[in-house]
C-alpha cells in the first residue's frame, strides 16, 4: 500500500507541479527495451518501466476531475509500441489518451521531457507533437 501511495503521489505531483517534472531526457534507445522482469511484482515492474521511459510518454486527460492511474498495462504499451519515426496516440479510457513521441523525436536535440499527465480542453485524440 505504501508503494501505491508513493506512485500516486508522484503522479499527482506532476499534475499539480508540472514545472518540477524532469526536463532532461536521455537520448538513448527508448523503443523496445528488453529488461528482465521475471520474478518482479507488478508494482516493481511499474517502477522500473516508469524510470526507463520517464519523460518520453504523456497521459492526456480531457476531464479535470479525473486522475488516471499509471498502470503496468499503460507502461507496457509505452515499452512495446514506440515507432522509429512516427508519433502515436492510444486511447486508454473515455477521458485519457496516451501520447508516444517517436524515437527520432526523443533523440532530437530539441526534445525536452514530457510531463506525465496534462489536462486538455477538448478531445484527447490528437496527432500533433505536443
Amino acid at each position: 500500500m505504501k508503494k501505491l501511495t508513493h506512485y500516486l503521489a508522484i503522479l499527482l505531483s506532476t499534475v499539480i507541479f508540472p514545472s518540477f517534472a524532469q526536463t532532461n531526457v536521455s537520448k538513448t534507445e527508448h523503443s523496445t527495451i528488453n529488461t528482465h522482469f521475471e520474478g518482479l511484482s507488478d508494482q516493481d515492474k511499474v517502477k522500473d518501466l516508469h524510470s526507463i521511459h520517464n519523460g518520453t510518454y504523456q497521459l492526456r486527460v480531457s476531464n479535470t476531475n479525473y486522475s488516471p492511474l499509471l498502470t503496468l498495462e499503460i507502461l507496457t504499451i509505452v515499452s512495446e509500441n514506440r515507432l522509429q519515426s512516427n508519433s502515436q496516440v492510444f486511447e486508454i479510457d473515455e477521458f485519457t489518451t496516451l501520447y508516444l513521441p517517436s524515437v527520432d523525436q526523443i533523440r532530437s536535440e530539441s526534445f525536452t521531457a514530457l510531463p506525465i499527465v496534462i489536462c486538455l480542453s477538448g478531445p484527447t485524440i490528437s496527432t500533433d507533437d505536443n
